[in-house]
């Protein structure tokens, strides 16, 4: 699905007036059906939330963006538990397509549900692949979701060798 550009304009907008703590309260109450206590958490989704409100690690960010926790994790346990990378780019346009192997993943590295699995490249449809990593490469996971450790992650494209 193609975001809708003027709903992102007003979530960018909307980040202006309504805080970060705010907005996850109510998400929370409505996702979950009562009111967090984000100062004294119990639960796993109120540790989580309230971790999202009042943590702002540097560490966070690493860990959300899919090609600097590649490097964190190699630098403390080496590469083999590691899907292997095809590419890394900074557009799609970068992308030669038929350079790559016949089933590939391509995601992005700043975002959850860009990711697109190709089985087969004779049948992979690589317009309607571009303009998804298109959209995806211009928006922020923070402005759409408050998830702040997105907030700064330079975004990329990553195609990574399939897995079965």
């Amino acid at each position: 699905m193609i975001y809708n550009y003027f709903e992102y304009q007003a979530k960018i907008i909307r980040t202006k007036f309504v805080s970060d703590k705010a907005y996850l309260t109510k998400r929370f109450i409505c996702k979950l059906g009562y009111t967090p206590d984000f100062c004294s958490p119990k639960s796993f989704n109120e540790k989580v939330t309230a971790r999202m409100i009042f943590e702002r690690s540097p560490l966070f960010t690493k860990l959300a963006d899919k090609c600097a926790v590649r490097q964190l994790v190699s630098a403390k346990v080496g590469d083999a538990y590691f899907v292997p990378l095809v590419g890394v780019y900074t557009c799609i346009d970068e992308i030669d397509f038929n350079q790559l192997p016949d089933q590939f993943v391509l995601k992005c590295t700043h975002d959850s549900g860009s990711a697109m699995v190709c089985r087969d490249k004779t049948k992979f449809n690589i317009e309607k692949a571009t303009a998804k990593i298109k959209n995806h490469l211009k928006m922020n996971m923070y402005f759409r979701k408050r998830e702040w450790h997105y907030k700064d992650i330079c975004p990329k494209v990553l195609v990574e060798q399939y897995v079965e």
